[in-house]
């Protein structure tokens, strides 16, 4: 059986998941979307900090599919992030479970036209930018001196334009190496994609470690609060139940001396 992995790359919001939902409709044909992660959306905004999850839920997907007792033999992936050294874990697989690899770009007519709801290009990119700039979270560009204010947060207005370089830089480095990979071999690609982005792997590395360093801080910082407020709500319960039990043996003192 032939078994493929296949990419669709290209920016979000410009019709891939329409376009692969008419193209790929095979019974042994599964498409994973990076957009699905459960956690990557909220209020419509991409969250910035489930990035790094994302993509790892994507190759929990793909991983699954791939060890099946009975493998899924195309493999659709939907990536949010365009990037190919975020796509190693999946190469990985590919080459373990012998699947070939193939980075597809989606024809310039199915994003642009079939829908005939724009008159040109121009009008569908205005779209394309302004669906895909309001998903992204802003970002922090100044920090003020008061470290009592809260950061000052304005819209990164070069968004687009640096999504679509980075894009752009991505299909055109696998546009280049397809010869150079033959037969669309995974261990070839892995090569080629470490050679190439070596120094954004690097960053990518720090900035994960960075980020889980954050979030195992944050949580140390959470189970000591939910620590302390056991501990305050067991001091006040205590001293809840002392006051109860002294004014029960005031009482009863009181009771004993009418008596007498």
């Amino acid at each position: 059986m032939s078994k493929e992995l296949i990419i669709v790359t290209g920016l979000p919001n410009t019709g891939r998941t329409t376009w692969v939902n008419k193209t790929y409709t095979g019974e042994n044909t599964v498409i994973i979307e990076e957009s699905s992660y459960p956690k990557l959306l909220k209020d419509g905004k991409y969250q910035e900090s489930e990035f790094f999850n994302s993509i790892e839920w994507v190759v929990a997907q793909v991983k699954e599919q791939m060890e099946k007792s009975n493998p899924t033999g195309q493999i659709v992936v939907i990536p949010l992030q365009t990037r190919p050294d975020h796509w190693l874990g999946m190469l990985e697989l590919a080459k373990t479970h012998e699947y070939k690899f193939t980075p597809i770009r989606p024809p310039h007519e199915s994003l642009y036209y079939k829908t005939r709801l724009f008159g040109n290009m121009f009008e569908q990119i205005e779209s394309i930018k302004k669906s895909t700039t309001n998903r992204f979270p802003k970002v922090v560009k100044d920090k003020k001196k008061n470290k009592n204010d809260e950061d000052e947060v304005k819209e990164n207005q070069y968004l687009f334009t640096n999504l679509s370089h980075e894009f752009l830089c991505a299909w055109n480095f696998l546009n280049f190496n397809k010869i150079r990979a033959g037969d669309s071999n995974p261990e070839k690609w892995i090569k080629m994609i470490n050679d190439e982005y070596k120094s954004s792997i690097y960053y990518a590395a720090k900035t994960k470690a960075a980020h889980e360093a954050r979030v195992a801080k944050e949580q140390a910082r959470a189970i000591e609060k939910l620590k302390q407020e056991a501990e305050q709500k067991a001091k006040l319960e205590a001293e809840q139940k002392a006051k109860i039990i002294l004014e029960q043996v005031e009482l009863q003192t009181q009771a004993e001396e009418a008596v007498v």
